[in-house]
This record gives structure tokens, sequence and C-alpha cells, in this order.
């Protein structure tokens, strides 16, 4: 059963118009199922934000511990990660990692035209990248997936 949802993709470096993109996709799933949990680039991001103004005095390093650790214990215990694989990402690689090493479910989607990463091509082989062209054709494989799951 799928209840948290975990929206991996590129964010730093990524013009910030075509950010929205995860924010879209993770109202999208929540009109299939409003009881998922999801978190995405912009969740983690705002976790970091909402750190530094909790903790006033943490360095710069311990921000940025916080937020790795906030990234990858939602990795850990998440039932799906979305990898957009549009842009390369170190830390997309990362959490990639580690769901390949906790046998995690991943779909994998990039826009057409994306060169896909080597590493990722390789640890993940039985599984299928879907491209898209714009959002509309995102949400339907996203939804295809998921129904395919909840069914």
């Amino acid at each position: 059963m799928i209840k948290n949802i975990f929206l991996a993709g590129a964010y730093t470096g990524i013009d910030k118009n075509k950010l929205s993109i995860y924010a879209e996709l993770k109202q999208f799933i929540l009109s299939i199922d409003k009881n998922f949990n999801i978190v995405n680039v912009d969740d983690v991001d705002n976790y970091k934000k909402d750190y530094q103004v909790n903790h006033p005095n943490a360095s710069f390093k311990d921000v940025e511990i916080a937020m790795v650790k906030y990234d990858i214990d939602f990795v850990k215990n998440c039932d799906l990660i979305i990898a957009n694989l549009t842009n390369k990402s170190i830390g997309v690689g990362i959490e990639l990692g580690i769901a390949f090493e906790l046998n995690k479910n991943v779909l994998f989607v990039a826009e057409s035209g994306s060169t896909i990463s080597n590493m990722v091509l390789g640890c993940f082989q039985n599984n299928e990248i879907h491209f898209y062209k714009d959002l509309v054709e995102l949400k339907n494989i996203v939804k295809n997936y998921l129904e395919g799951k909840i069914k």
C-alpha cells in the first residue's frame, strides 16, 4: 500500500519557473487521494528554512545536516519515490542510492530529450523511464502508475 510518497528532483540551479512542477504534481496526487503523505523538493527546502528560524544560533553545517537528515529519513520511510530525472542532481543520486539499497518502489519520469545518468540506468535496469512532454502528460503517467498500485 502506498501512503508516503517522495517527489525527488533537482532543485539547485534549476530555473525557478520549472520548480513549480513539484508543487503542481503534489497537488495533483493529493486530488487522487488526499490521504497520501507527500514530501517534495520544496518541502525539504522549507524544512531547512524553518530549521534556521527555529535554531537561529545553528551553524551553516548544522542546518545542512538537519536538512539532509530530514530528506534521508523521508526517503527511508516512503513507499514510493517519483524521481524526476530531467536534470542531473547529486542529491537525487544520493536519494536513489538509498532507495536502491532499501529496494524502494521508484517511478522514473523525465522530460522528453533529457539525458539520464548512467548510474541510474545501471542501478535500476528493470525500471522503465517514462518521458513526458508537458505537465498534462506527466500527470497522466503518475495517475496511471498510482491507479495500478491502488487497485
